[in-house]
């Protein structure tokens, strides 16, 4: 009986938790809780309190160690605890599913391109500017075009009233004035007409019958409404007009027969001509007549106007050196037909000279470093190969 008192402590009176004793317990359990594992949702037996142990007070194990409050023993410290594998990470109580994908990095912008405006050897240097230089760029070619937009419109605005304006420019120029200042003047005149006062309206008749010489008896009687007797110098102007048509209808026949005939030569010299363009550009020789085209017709359009004649073969080959990339290539064939010529002349020497070595001295040659000189022989027949 004694040697089980030994694992058990003598029972104390409860002091309400101020004694030493209870703070080391309290302290106890908690340590071992958190270091305990997680408890399993099946329900754990108790075990059974000793019967000689009173109440509130802790059991011991067979080592002498306090056990949990719970009833479950520590497990003892060795070997065997060494091997134990460590916890695994704990998982997650949310599923696979239901937890967030992983944020796919931000896209890099995309790639500015360079402003249609810009010539293509330019467009070259874009990517080596800045991107914050390119949006600078682009922000100010649409600023440019939404310019030109708005002043298309105000040109189109102005060439409508230009066209307004053109066949009175005359009118306009014999007043000393401008366009403005004679649009100025009739609006006003209209105004006065339309919102002035008697006097007013009065006056600016006056003044227009004045400026404009405007018969006053004629506007009497259109004013009364009576008919208008004929002028005679309009009769007279009427009949001489119809005396001249007919002194020059002969004339007029002659120059309507020479204007027909000049168009007749001018539309054949046009179809001669394109005919002979469509000829010249389909020969296979001229490959770069639809690049050079256009430089064509304005060279000839230019030796035209001062007076001189070019041909079209001229024309082609000057449209060529003004047209970089077909001179580039035509440099480039140049060069190779050049060193292919160079080449086949080296080989007819070469084949002469062989020749020569291997036929017999004539007889009564003299020998001496003249005829025995093997590379005089040689050169000798390149010049030949060469000149012919």
């Amino acid at each position: 009986m004694s040697e089980e008192n030994t694992n058990v402590e003598p029972p104390e009176a409860p002091s309400g938790g101020d004694s030493l004793r209870d703070d080391v317990a309290k302290a106890f359990d908690e340590v071992e809780s958190r270091e305990a594992p997680p408890p399993d949702n099946k329900a754990a037996p108790t075990p059974a309190r000793a019967p000689d142990v009173p109440p509130g007070e802790r059991l011991r194990g067979p080592d002498g160690r306090f056990q949990a409050q719970d009833g479950l023993q520590k497990p003892p410290a060795g070997p065997a605890a060494a091997t134990k594998p460590a916890p695994g990470p704990v998982p997650s109580a949310t599923p696979p599913a239901a937890q967030k994908p992983p944020v796919a990095p931000p896209e890099a912008p995309a790639a500015l391109r360079p402003p249609t405006s810009w010539k293509p050897a330019i467009r070259e240097h874009w990517a080596k500017v800045p991107p914050e230089v390119q949006q600078e760029v682009l922000r100010r070619e649409s600023e440019v075009a939404r310019a030109m937009q708005e002043g298309a419109r105000h040109r189109e605005a102005l060439a409508q009233v230009q066209a307004v304006l053109g066949p009175f420019s005359a009118n306009i120029a014999a007043t000393g004035g401008d366009a403005l200042g004679a649009m100025q003047s009739l609006f006003q005149a209209d105004h006065t007409l339309r919102h002035g006062s008697v006097a007013e309206k009065a006056q600016l008749a006056a003044t227009i019958i004045k400026n404009y010489g405007v018969d006053i008896r004629a506007l009497d009687a259109v004013l009364a409404g009576q008919p208008m007797a004929d002028d005679p110098n309009a009769q007279l102007a009427a009949q001489l007009r119809r005396e001249m048509q007919q002194q020059l209808q002969p004339l007029m026949g002659y120059f309507n027969q020479v204007q027909g005939t000049r168009q007749q030569a001018l539309n054949q010299i046009n179809t001669n001509a394109v005919s002979e363009v469509d000829a010249f550009g389909q020969d296979a020789a001229h490959e770069f007549f639809d690049a050079v085209r256009e430089d064509m017709a304005d060279i000839m359009d230019l030796h035209t106007a001062r007076g001189q004649a070019i041909t079209l073969q001229e024309a082609y080959d000057r449209a060529i050196n003004f047209h970089p990339q077909v001179r580039e290539v035509v440099a480039k064939r140049a060069e190779a037909e050049r060193a292919n010529a160079a080449a086949a002349a080296a080989q007819r020497a070469r084949r002469t000279a062989a020749s020569i070595s291997s036929s017999p001295a004539p007889a009564g040659a003299v020998p001496g470093p003249a005829s025995d000189d093997r590379r005089a022989t040689i050169a000798a027949a390149w010049d030949d190969a060469a000149a012919s």
